[in-house]
């Protein structure tokens, strides 16, 4: 699902779909607006216009013309869907209903827009989001993957080795961040001796974590980065830029069924901080329909 806002951000989330439908075979694309409804003096001032309005008509014409600038793949059926209502509550509903598989949306920094949208609907989203920003790389030749060694990280990587099937030259940047304990001063060594026992820990981690998880044949790039303002966002996004990676794969922090659907703190200050990079966050699909129906007052 792609959701559409009718500005010039629409282009560049076409073109980006098109990109990854050649790129990862996507097989359905559904592009979705939703029109709110107008109050009064907004339906006065056009009758006093003698101006008919016919949303539905305008977003196809809209859609037709997007697709014509950046060349459907030929493999891809598009759909068009123009829903009415809340924003946020209509294409989270469409998403549950629909069974969408990764919604996009785009990342405003300089285009008109607040981007309040976007981000409530990568919150809430019952699938995995990919976060556009307005002037996305047109290739992926490197990919960051920040990783805790969780089962929700190991999400991440996954997804890549599907990837690599179809692309064994992409680039794989494994990075984990970590941090000193609090009460390190009681053991009697310094910070920085400790730092670098818990850098030695977090290698043995990573070789623990790819052995059990079979990611040897994926020739990961593993990174190292210590935490030393309780603020591993900008550790993370820092790294990708260093790096120059085209896409960061984060998965959503889920440690039950509830807070799955939620993002965890580190992946909103990324997203915040981001400008450049497209990220792809990662969630179970359908794992938190309960929670979306009572977030939607069904």
């Amino acid at each position: 699902m792609v959701a559409l806002d009718l500005s010039d951000m629409d282009r560049t989330l076409v073109q980006y779909a098109f990109f990854l439908a050649e790129t990862i075979d996507l097989k359905h694309l559904d592009f979705v607006t939703v029109d709110e409804q107008m109050d009064e003096s907004d339906q006065q001032i056009l009758a006093e216009l003698n101006l008919q309005v016919s949303p539905e008509v305008n977003f196809k014409d809209w859609v037709d013309e997007l697709t014509k600038e950046h060349a459907k793949p030929d493999h891809v059926d598009v759909g068009c869907h123009l829903l009415t209502g809340s924003p946020l509550h209509e294409l989270l509903r469409y998403a549950r209903d629909e069974s969408v598989d990764m919604i996009l949306v785009g990342a405003k920094q300089h285009q008109d827009g607040t981007g309040i949208l976007s981000s409530r609907l990568v919150r809430k989203a019952p699938c995995s989001v990919m976060y556009v920003p307005e002037n996305p790389p047109t290739a992926i030749k490197r990919i960051l993957i920040p990783t805790d060694y969780s089962e929700y990280s190991r999400m991440a990587f996954d997804e890549v080795k599907l990837f690599k099937d179809d692309f064994p030259d992409v680039e794989v940047v494994a990075q984990h961040v970590y941090r000193v304990p609090l009460g390190f001063y009681k053991t009697g060594k310094s910070y920085e001796e400790f730092a670098q026992i818990m850098e030695e820990n977090s290698k043995k981690l990573f070789d623990q974590f790819v052995e059990e998880n079979d990611l040897a044949d994926m020739d990961l790039k593993p990174q190292f980065v210590l935490d030393d303002d309780k603020n591993p966002a900008d550790k993370i996004v820092a790294q990708a830029e260093a790096e120059k990676v085209d896409l960061m794969i984060i998965s959503a922090k889920g440690h039950t069924r509830a807070s799955s659907i939620l993002l965890g703190s580190t992946t909103e200050k990324v997203l915040r901080l981001d400008k450049r990079i497209p990220v792809m966050i990662l969630k179970k699909k359908g794992e938190t329909l309960n929670l979306l129906d009572i977030l939607l007052k069904i």
